[in-house]
């Protein structure tokens, strides 16, 4: 007896798997899933955090950037300091990691809706950056006093970009 032979063309096939696919995405959803917040979906607001592998804080600004719906992507590099120089981020307003994403920096701590409205607005500087690192800033412990003011940075020069 010989096995019984099917024959279905790929495209078919490829069409099938993608239904499949479509329909438990969205059963998931419907039975409570996560649902990404903010203007656009995770797919869009993509971003690449570097930090040092010896720092404790970056991966908690990292964390909250996901559960705000972003697709992040953390790299652990030695030499932070070739990192910012060749991203345009000046010393004097580093902070302990850097994020890039769509052609900006996006220098320490800095609130996500200050990165978002960065890239609502796209103005012509090289990066937003929250020097230091203030307590109570997203991924930093301690309480927060004052608002965070965070810097627009063009050619070396600051300017401010708003307090959150």
């Amino acid at each position: 007896m010989r096995p019984l032979e099917i024959h279905v063309p790929l495209r078919r096939l490829a069409c099938a798997l993608v239904t499949v696919v479509l329909l438990a995405a969205c059963a998931a959803l419907q039975a409570g899933g996560v649902v990404p917040s903010g203007p656009a979906t995770a797919t869009t607001r993509s971003i690449t955090v570097y930090r040092s592998p010896d720092c404790s804080c970056c991966h908690l600004w990292a964390e909250i950037a996901i559960k705000d719906g972003w697709s992040v992507a953390v790299v652990d590099q030695l030499d932070m300091a070739s990192l910012k120089a060749e991203a345009g981020v000046p010393a004097e307003f580093a902070s302990c990691h850097t994020a890039l994403v769509d052609g900006y920096f996006i220098e320490g701590h800095v609130p996500l809706a200050a990165v978002d409205k960065l890239l609502a607005d796209h103005p012509d500087v090289d990066g937003i950056a929250l020097p230091g690192m203030p307590a109570g800033s997203p991924g930093m412990g301690g309480l927060r006093e004052g608002s965070l003011d965070v810097l627009a940075i063009q050619n070396g020069v600051a300017t401010a970009f708003g307090s959150y």
